[in-house]
């Protein structure tokens, strides 16, 4: 099986407001800096993932579901979002101090995943990927690319080294200091030699998304008869070059029995255990 990319109809912000709209993900907002943005930026797309703000609720489950969707629709009744015209491939880099990323957005299907042409390296838990799929189809869209990654293809680079020597379609900066360039490719011949320049790729691997992906599996298999759209899934194709492995830390709160030597005792057996006091580690590839 070799890969199949697919363009679609994305929704953006309005050049003007891009910077105020797009956010940095919901978690990573303390609950003072998150008050502030609701309360003082009503561009930001933190209005739409915090819906209930505006009632001094916090509402769970299929309620905030539905609240998600009623503000998504009216950003797009309001103008702050609005859907391009014609199925568009997107090229997408984002600029931080020390590097820089280039990829291509894209639509994928979900039976590439079924038929492991899409690579995991995580298993999903059942119960986040329900919640995941209810949520999908309440608010019936996708805000959030999976990242994916695959190893470098010289046509695929030299395409998108040509599209990006032209102005792109958005540049701005959002509150972290980070660039953001867009490219919007609608032209049907240069879609066409992008797809064709995939189609030499025989695997792809998600890097982060598991869940997600899985719930639009999940989706796709109980809906997309009904609705196609729900077999199709929306990627950020980054080359394996231009791949970073963070740091990735982790706190264990129960011991499952063991005291923390014999923890360390056991661990032995498939690991190699050492200490580095409050050094946190970051891998070196």
């Amino acid at each position: 099986m070799l890969i199949k990319i697919f363009s679609f109809k994305g929704v953006r912000p309005k050049n003007q407001l891009a910077g105020h709209l797009i956010t940095r993900h919901n978690k990573e907002y303390g609950n003072e800096e998150l008050k502030s943005e609701l309360a003082f930026n009503p561009f930001s797309f933190l209005q739409i993932l915090n819906p209930s703000y505006r009632y001094h609720q916090n509402l769970k489950g299929e309620s905030r579901f539905k609240l998600v969707h009623n503000r998504y629709l009216e950003f797009k009744e309001r103008n702050f979002l609005e859907p391009d015209k014609k199925d568009s491939l997107y090229i997408y880099r984002k600029t931080t101090p020390t590097h820089s990323y280039l990829g291509i957005i894209a639509n994928v299907r979900i039976d590439d995943y079924i038929n492991d042409t899409i690579k995991k390296h995580e298993n999903a838990i059942d119960s986040r990927v329900q919640l995941f799929t209810e949520y999908l189809h309440t608010v019936g869209y996708k805000a959030e690319p999976v990242l994916m990654t695959y190893p470098d293809q010289d046509g695929i680079n030299q395409l998108i080294d040509h599209i990006v020597q032209k102005a792109s379609d958005q540049d701005f900066y959002t509150s972290d200091k980070m660039r953001h360039q867009l490219w919007s490719i609608a032209d049907p011949q240069t879609i066409e030699q992008i797809k064709m320049a995939f189609n030499q790729v025989s695997h792809i691997y998600i890097a982060d998304g598991h869940h997600r992906f899985a719930s639009s599996t999940l989706l796709g298999q109980e809906y997309g008869d009904q609705n196609s759209s729900y077999n199709q899934f929306m990627v950020l194709l980054l080359p394996q070059s231009q791949l970073q492995i963070g740091k990735y830390s982790r706190l264990i709160r129960g011991l499952n029995g063991h005291t923390p030597e014999s923890l360390l005792i056991a661990l032995d057996d498939n690991f190699q255990i050492e200490k580095y006091r409050l050094h946190f580690i970051e891998p070196s590839e």
